[in-house]
């Protein structure tokens, strides 16, 4: 009886008559479909020419209207007039979670409508497609980071820039993938192979040439000296320069100038950008340390067939050394024979001594990689003559507390005599009465630091030999001129508190310990109490921060001020933290009171200032005594607050 639609495609279709007031639903079969892939579910749609339709498009895990989802807008409007011309609907449905699922029209209509038809119904998974991808422009040089959004891209195989394979790309999830982009570009679309079909980007991307910057110049010998800047620079101008790791070498952005900070491995990098896209060139630097000599061999006074030896400590990168001499026309390097060894070491050894090297001078040239400057000891001299010093003297290094000091010479020859000199600074002058082979001090104080000492020897020829120059070292001892003070804090709340401590003398370093008890002490970090934490544990004031949680206890600290050799360490009285919770009492004058009468006294105890509550029936909220005369039974509380701002009630 159906005369208002026929079937789009013969010979079957299937029509919704009209239920006033009432909904009716057409549904599919169930389709197995897969979490985030995106499906197109459509069919066609012809109406009575009527307008009382209303119809909607649904999806949902069971044949049922509970629990459905609504695809897009209604296909046909309440109070649109329906066409009698099939109509294609088209919705896209992308599940959360595989499983099964139906797709349902909904129809209602009002008291006018005749028929509904419906045909051609079809699910199909929705192709491949790229619908953005960001950034759109990229550099030639690839290495590029490409964002590609679009519909189904799950197990693509392949993904291209203008016909070029992406460089790498992961497949994020059904709508993105992340792709890095080759080397070489040229401006063109993106496509994404997948197992349904090619999908290719509606746009073209663009290509931004990368500036062309060659080589960086003047750091060709991989090394840069500490102490010695390096410039390093490139022709091409508008860059910046960069250190990979400032903590072994600096640079200046601007100007290239490499300074090292300390020895190891560092890469400096010159990027110059041009439109967003940059090229960078490396310089790869190993910081090296200079030769440094640290002491080397003084004057020596030797007799004729004697041996001598000079040395010389050095520290740094040190590739070399060459012994020179200089005879009084100049410095020449020696090479090893019968007189000379170890020319190109750290010691030289002159064998068989004559006469005719007296007053030669011996000097070393410690080497380095470049550019490292060379290092170059002292000149010392080779004195030749009837006197040997067989046994120099050497440094001597006291305490305070200690006030003599001696020195000894030995020294073969005929008729010698002795004169000790002292250098307090400025030059040397003689020592009267000091003319033996030993120097015997005394009195000393800390003004002698620093002082030199020499002996003058002379033979029964008036031939002259000087010992080596010594030192004499006086480190002050330690003496605690301020000991830390005792500390209070309040327990249940955060506070600081500080112990202060100072010296006077030489010191190699402070450092703060802690203890349970004031017996056994420990660093400060090895169990520090509950709720505490510290700092400036190695210097003259030892910061406490004390948390709410800090149990109730007495606490020990103390420092240990490191003394300089030989002086000995000294440690300072011990002082308490003592963490504590305030005592506050209250008492009545009587635990009962009649109305109207005399009122009861409240006192409390233990505190500096008090706060009475509740208000209601007391002569005062503040004092330590206070007159209750409530109108009923009353429980009154005191807040009591000590010297040290503890607080704490009592009722």
């Amino acid at each position: 009886g159906n005369t208002y639609n026929d079937p789009r495609s013969t010979p079957n279709y299937l029509t919704l008559h009209w239920l006033s007031g009432s909904e009716a639903y057409l549904w599919t079969p169930g389709f197995q479909l897969n979490a985030g892939e995106s499906y197109t579910f459509s069919y066609y749609w012809a109406g009575d020419a009527y307008s009382g339709w209303a119809g909607e498009v649904y999806s949902n895990t069971a044949q049922a209207s509970t629990g459905a989802t609504q695809l897009g807008a209604a296909f046909v409007a309440a109070g649109t007039t329906t066409g009698t011309s099939y109509t294609l609907v088209t919705r896209t449905f992308v599940p959360t979670t595989t499983g099964v699922y139906y797709f349902g029209i909904r129809t209602t209509s009002d008291s006018v409508p005749y028929y509904l038809g419906f045909d051609d119904f079809s699910l199909v998974k929705t192709p491949s497609s790229i619908t953005s991808f960001t950034p759109s422009s990229v550099c030639s040089v690839g290495g590029t980071n490409v964002t590609i959004t679009g519909v189904n891209l799950n197990g693509a195989t392949s993904v291209k820039f203008n016909g070029v394979d992406a460089a790498s790309y992961t497949v994020a999830n059904n709508t993105t993938i992340n792709a890095v982009t080759p080397a070489g570009l040229t401006a063109g679309s993106i496509t994404v192979v997948t197992p349904s079909n090619t999908a290719t980007s509606s746009t073209n991307f663009t290509v931004t040439t990368n500036p062309t910057v060659p080589a960086i110049t003047g750091g060709e010998g991989g090394f840069v000296c500490l102490g010695t800047p390096l410039t390093l620079s490139n022709t091409t101008t508008g860059g910046v320069w960069t250190t990979s790791n400032d903590a072994v070498a600096t640079v200046n952005v601007s100007t290239g100038v490499v300074t090292g900070v300390a020895p190891g491995i560092v890469t400096i990098s010159y990027t110059v950008t041009t439109n967003g896209c940059a090229t960078t060139r490396n310089q790869a630097l190993t910081v090296i340390t200079p030769p440094s000599i640290g002491s080397s061999s003084g004057n020596q006074t030797l007799t004729e067939g004697a041996t001598a030896t000079y040395t010389v400590t050095a520290s740094g990168d040190i590739t070399g050394y060459q012994w020179q001499i200089n005879t009084g026309s100049g410095w020449n390097n020696i090479t090893n024979d019968a007189t000379y060894s170890g020319a190109t070491t750290s010691a030289l050894t002159i064998s068989n001594l004559v006469n005719t090297m007296n007053n030669n001078q011996y000097r070393v040239i410690v080497s380095g990689s470049a550019p490292c400057v060379q290092a170059i000891s002292t000149p010392a001299y080779l004195y030749i003559s009837t006197i040997g010093i067989t046994s120099q003297p050497v440094d001597v290094t006291l305490c305070s507390t200690t006030t003599t000091a001696s020195y000894s010479v030995s020294a073969t020859g005929t008729g010698l005599t002795y004169q000790w000199q002292v250098n307090t600074g400025s030059a040397w002058s003689n020592l009267s009465g000091e003319t033996s082979s030993t120097l015997n001090l005394s009195g000393i104080t800390t003004t002698f630091n620093g002082y030199k000492y020499r002996v003058i020897i002379t033979d029964s020829n008036s031939t002259t030999a000087t010992s080596s120059e010594v030192n004499l070292t006086v480190n002050e001892a330690l003496n605690v001129t301020s000991q830390p003070s005792n500390q209070t804090a309040c327990f249940g709340s955060t506070s600081t508190k500080t112990f202060t401590a100072a010296y006077t003398g030489t010191a190699t370093g402070i450092q703060w310990q802690y203890s349970a008890n004031g017996a056994s002490w420990a660093a400060l970090t090895a169990s520090p109490p509950a709720g505490v934490s510290y700092s400036g544990g190695a210097s003259n004031t030892l910061t406490v921060n004390i948390g709410a949680s800090t149990p109730i206890a007495t606490y020990y600290y103390r420092a240990v001020i490191g003394g300089t050799s030989p002086c000995g360490d000294v440690t300072t009285n011990t002082a308490t933290l003592s963490v504590y919770s305030a005592t506050i009492t209250a008492t009545a004058s009587s635990s009962s009171y009649c109305t109207p009468g005399t009122g009861v006294t409240l006192t409390a105890t233990g505190g500096s200032t008090y706060v009475w509550s509740p208000a209601a029936g007391l002569s005062a909220t503040t004092g330590a005594s206070v007159i209750a005369t409530p109108s009923a039974t009353a429980t009154y509380t005191v807040t009591g607050t000590d010297a040290n701002g503890c607080v704490n009630t009592a009722t």
